[in-house]
């Protein structure tokens, strides 16, 4: 906020134009456009599960080397901090355990036009 930053809570993005964008509050409706030279969009992306892959035959070997193996995090989905601390917490509380399905946390999608 020193460097000049201007937060806008409880809003979404709710159209890019050419020049502009509108932000829409979510409670109370109220919309604000805001010139821009860009937009970038931190969204959907593919999971990068590479490592898990790589180490996955290993299993077949057990007594040699890996016993278990879990895809959590970004690996699995990429999502929001929260989602990758509650999986990373859920992975070491169950440890050597069947895994839960599921997430405590709300995932909102907003189309881009």
């Amino acid at each position: 906020m020193t460097l000049g930053v201007k937060l806008y809570p409880q809003t979404v993005l709710s159209e890019i134009k050419k020049d502009f964008v509108r932000l829409s509050n979510v409670i109370s409706g109220e919309e604000v456009e805001l010139p821009r030279d860009g937009v970038m969009l931190v969204s959907d992306r593919v999971p990068n599960d590479s490592l898990y892959l790589t180490l996955t035959p290993a299993l077949s070997h057990r007594e040699k080397g890996i016993r278990s193996l879990r895809i959590i995090g970004d690996a699995e989905a990429p999502n929001i901090i929260a989602q990758a601390v509650f999986a990373g917490h859920l992975a070491a509380r169950e440890f050597d355990e069947e895994k839960i399905e599921g997430t405590p946390f709300k995932i909102e999608r907003m189309p881009i036009p």
